[in-house]
């Protein structure tokens, strides 16, 4: 938000961190973290090496990852591919009623 980069607002009401929405490739309101995810990097607790893998190695799918099957492997950082101009994604009625307002409001504060 501090660097005016949208593209994950439809996220931002699933609890948990970030590190682990790769994981499940989390999802709300028609949007999905692999959507953004750009690549990860990973410290692999088997070798003890650390590798960066780009969003088709994650092998993403409904609800799932290449993650959810390794878990030898711990997300250090993921690098996401954001928006400099907000376009909402209000394909579901409750976010066209909603309009963004919230959202909206929000972001006036960074």
């Amino acid at each position: 938000m501090k660097n005016s980069l949208f593209g994950l607002e439809n996220l931002s009401g699933i609890p948990g961190t970030v590190g682990a929405g790769p994981i499940q490739n989390i999802g709300a309101y028609g949007e999905e973290i692999s959507n953004y995810v750009k690549h990860v990097e990973v410290f692999n607790f088997a070798d003890g090496n650390t590798e960066i893998l780009n969003n088709k190695n994650c092998d993403f799918s409904y609800r799932g990852s290449f993650f959810k099957k390794n878990n030898h492997l711990f997300i250090k950082n993921i690098f996401f591919k954001l928006d400099k101009k907000f376009i909402p994604k209000n394909s579901y009625e409750d976010l066209r009623n909603f309009k963004f307002t919230k959202a909206l409001e929000i972001r006036k504060k960074f």
